[in-house]
């Protein structure tokens, strides 16, 4: 099977869904439901998103906490959009193959 593109529509779509929450709800709903799903690539973002953060540990800065945390967010917000829209591209397309 080869990789769908992502049609505006579907981007839009899923970014609507995703705003319903706060970007830390999304980001950690979407972290949990992956680690169900798609374990081995949730942990291989895990672990790069772990190494990256250490690569920036400052223990005694709270600027570096915050950034750190905002990091995660942001990657895990990222994967779970990108994941979301592949699923939901694909429901589209089978969805528009039946009814073709």
């Amino acid at each position: 099977m080869t990789f769908p593109k992502i049609s505006l529509e579907v981007i839009e779509a899923t970014a609507a869904v995703a705003q319903r929450e706060t970007m830390n709800g999304y980001a950690m709903s979407s972290v949990l439901n992956l680690m169900e799903s798609q374990p081995a690539l949730t942990n291989l973002v895990n672990s790069m998103c772990g190494n990256l953060i250490a690569a920036y540990d400052d223990a005694e800065n709270g600027k570096t906490e915050f950034a750190q945390n905002a990091m995660l967010v942001a990657a895990y917000a990222a994967y779970g959009l990108a994941m979301d829209s592949v699923k939901a591209q694909i429901e589209a397309d089978e969805f528009n193959k039946e009814w073709a």
